[in-house]
């Protein structure tokens, strides 16, 4: 008995510290929770703050999307609002005005066309603007909210329309909340507002709200409510950035307004100079009222199974422990395998761009040294060509080495075109069966024994206006690819021409690229060869994009091919089959008549100043004009073309642009107004940027890419001075 006794005081003291142990185990544990829901639950708030933000961002770019779409439609639809005024097509008009308006489902509230006079010549309805909220202008047209009569609230587009009058759009802002808004739900009472930047409300949920002011027209319609802190958010939102705040307020669609905590997310829709609020709003305590409570239920979940879980646990963490030390050396592998792979497809890559780059250089150089070649080819041509009888034989040699020169020209500006982006393409009437016949016989010499070509071209002489050497790159590249595609089998390809209708290609499941045409050229190439999947056919005119093995193609050949034909005013599609073949259309607008030669420059030969630094350049172009009898001036630098300006009348100056062509765009700067009659020529290796812009200020009348003849020169300015004299006659 003593010795009981005695064990229970010694015990006490086991007992009292395990009891303290666990009392702060479980007040550590305690800590933790209440820590780990604090930290969480701010997590949860910021996301919820985050999302609601998102979701403010992207209704506000939806809503500008929807905004110049809307003045997109406005300026398509002045065409139709300036018929209005010619009587024969006003009913068109109008039905075309009303179609818009109904195809659009409520969305487009009223069409309002104003004539010179100010008078309304077409509405829809015959509602009137009660009161303009606020009003900008955005691309040259007025955006305006406003609110109808019947107590619509608009957006109102308006514009000036070209003749005289003004076309007005006005949307319907409750129709645009309801299909694109109202469907969104922020929390249990949450909504989504949208007002202007003087706080006037244009979207809101309860009609009630719609165009009062939110602080004024709520203090109106809710005395004695306290808006200290809504004011403050106000205030934060009329900044015209976007945020996040919380503040107290009222729920507007409860009549008792309980006031609660409320958290406010808003982002501007930029409208001109001014700009839109959409705010979303949502309670406080919806942000984590269904997390706490799952939260609760996982604590206790997670108490019960602690002790069980806990002698698991050491275990399994010595097993995940190894499992990860194996998995990061083999990611460690991995990233080094993969590095070593991209660093390869690095240097490939790099490689291949420096090739492409000494190509582009190398090509600038070699068309530059031609260029200086073939001028005295052509102008020496074009001397024996004037002073040679026709019936010679040494006029047909004459003529050829004209002819051969003019190819060389046309093939040393597709030289050019690879060291530079843009390219000024020269187009010629062609008749269709001559120019395609040519290259069908390129085409067969690079068809090997084991692919047989097929060849029904009928044009009907149908011509078009294009360049043939662009085309018959285009051509060739299509039956290379074809004849790729079929490789080492035997196999076949159709080429097949015909011109036609919009009707008869429609029947053949082809859209012509313009209504502007009536009739086009469709040259189909057909090969039998391996086909491509959907996936690659959608591709397949994107740069760079190519099925080939590294190094074997640079995916450029479709590319350009489809810029080519683009810049014809046609289109290029493809359709295609894994197994089964391609077949490619290609459509060219067939040309509808001749070119009207230009007018001669007041019926008289024009005087013409040659400006340039080479010496025998300026002597054989001088030679050249005064074999047709054309006067011509001469000048080395600018101060000698100066003087020669300064002597007498001069028609046309032909300036080389080689001889510094910021320094020649200065020179005809210097005397811009002086001889209102001079036309100014500059001849270039290439059309730049500058030389263009100087083109369309008036600078310059026009440009001729070197090499250039005798001929050519006068070509051209008896071609700018025919469209000067058609453009006065307009006027």
């Amino acid at each position: 008995m003593r010795e009981k006794k005695r064990s229970r005081p010694e015990m006490r003291p086991v007992m009292l510290g395990t009891a303290v142990v666990l009392v702060l185990f479980l007040a550590g544990l305690l800590y933790l929770g209440v820590a780990t829901w604090l930290q969480y639950k701010n997590s949860i708030i910021d996301k919820q703050k985050e999302q609601m933000l998102l979701t403010t961002q992207a209704i506000s770019e939806n809503l500008e999307q929807y905004i110049q779409e809307a003045q997109a439609d406005l300026e398509s639809l002045s065409l139709a609002a300036e018929k209005l005024d010619d009587p024969d097509l006003a009913a068109g008009a109008r039905e075309q005005l009303k179609t818009y308006a109904d195809s659009h489902e409520g969305a487009i509230y009223d069409v309002v066309v104003l004539g010179k006079d100010g008078q309304i010549t077409f509405r829809i309805r015959d509602s009137q603007v009660a009161q303009v909220f606020g009003s900008t202008t955005q691309e040259g047209q007025q955006v305006a909210q406003v609110q109808m009569e019947d107590k619509t609230l608009c957006l109102m587009l308006g514009g000036q329309l070209p003749q005289g009058g003004r076309l007005c759009l006005l949307i319907d802002l409750g129709n645009y909340y309801k299909k694109q808004i109202a469907q969104l739900h922020v929390g249990t009472n949450g909504y989504v507002l949208v007002k202007n930047s003087d706080g006037v409300i244009l979207m809101h949920p309860e009609d009630s709200q719609l165009g009062i002011n939110v602080i004024s027209g709520r203090e109106e319609l809710y005395p004695g409510v306290d808006l200290t802190s809504l004011n403050q958010l106000v205030e934060a939102q009329n900044q015209g950035g976007q945020g996040v705040m919380e503040y107290e307020s009222y729920w507007w669609m409860d009549p008792d307004l309980p006031m609660v905590r409320k958290v406010a997310a808003w982002s501007p829709v930029h409208v001109g100079d001014d700009f839109l609020v959409v705010s979303a709003v949502m309670d406080y305590s919806d942000m984590y009222a269904p997390v706490a409570q799952g939260f609760i239920r996982l604590a206790l979940v997670f108490l019960a199974l602690t002790v069980c879980v806990t002698a698991m646990v050491l275990y399994l963490g010595k097993l995940m422990l190894d499992r990860q030390r194996s998995q990061a050396e083999i990611s460690d592998l991995r990233e080094i395998n993969q590095a070593l792979e991209e660093l390869h497809r690095s240097e490939q890559a790099i490689a291949h761009q420096q090739r492409l780059q000494i190509m582009g250089t190398m090509t600038g150089g070699i068309a530059h040294e031609f260029n200086n070649l073939l001028t005295p080819i052509l102008g020496h041509a074009e001397l024996m060509l004037l002073d040679l009888p026709e019936d010679s034989e040494l006029y047909d040699s004459a003529q050829e080495i004209a002819q051969a020169a003019g190819h060389c020209k046309e093939i040393i500006q597709q030289l050019s075109a690879l060291s530079r982006k843009n390219v000024e393409t020269v187009y010629k009437r062609l008749d269709a069966g001559e120019a395609f016949g040519r290259v069908m016989k390129m085409v067969r010499s690079i068809c090997p024994d084991n692919v047989e070509l097929d060849i029904d071209l009928d044009f009907g002489g149908a011509a078009f206006l294009g360049n043939e050497t662009q085309l018959s790159q285009v051509v060739l590249n299509m039956a290379v690819n074809a004849v790729h595609a079929i490789g080492q089998k035997e196999g076949h390809i159709a080429i097949t021409g015909r011109a036609l209708g919009k009707e008869e290609l429609e029947e053949r499941g082809l859209t012509p690229p313009s209504r502007l045409w009536e009739r086009y050229l469709c040259l189909d190439i057909r090969d039998d060869g391996c086909g491509m999947s959907s996936a690659t056919l959608a591709q397949i005119f994107d740069p760079f994009f190519t099925t080939k093995k590294a190094g074997q193609g640079t995916g450029l050949g479709l590319s350009l091919a489809d810029q080519i034909i683009r810049s014809h005013k046609g289109s290029i599609t493809a359709e295609s089959q894994v197994g089964q073949g391609s077949v490619f259309h290609i459509l060219l607008p067939v040309a509808q008549a001749e070119s009207v030669p230009s007018p001669a420059l007041d019926g008289e030969r024009p005087t013409i100043l040659l400006v340039g630094s080479s010496a025998k350049v300026l002597q054989m172009l001088s030679d050249s004009f005064r074999a047709m009898d054309v006067p011509v001036e001469t000048a080395r630098d600018w101060d000698e073309a100066a003087a020669v300006l300064e002597r007498g009348a001069v028609d046309v100056l032909a300036a080389d642009g080689g001889l510094e062509e910021e320094r020649a765009l200065d020179f005809c700067l210097s005397f811009q107004g002086k001889y209102p009659r001079l036309m100014k020529l500059l001849l270039v290796e290439r059309p730049t940027r500058e030389v263009l812009e100087a083109k369309n200020r008036g600078l310059i009348q026009g440009w001729l890419e070197k090499p250039v003849s005798a001929q050519a020169i006068l070509e051209e300015a008896h071609r700018l001075r025919g469209e000067q004299a058609a453009g006065a006659t307009t006027l």
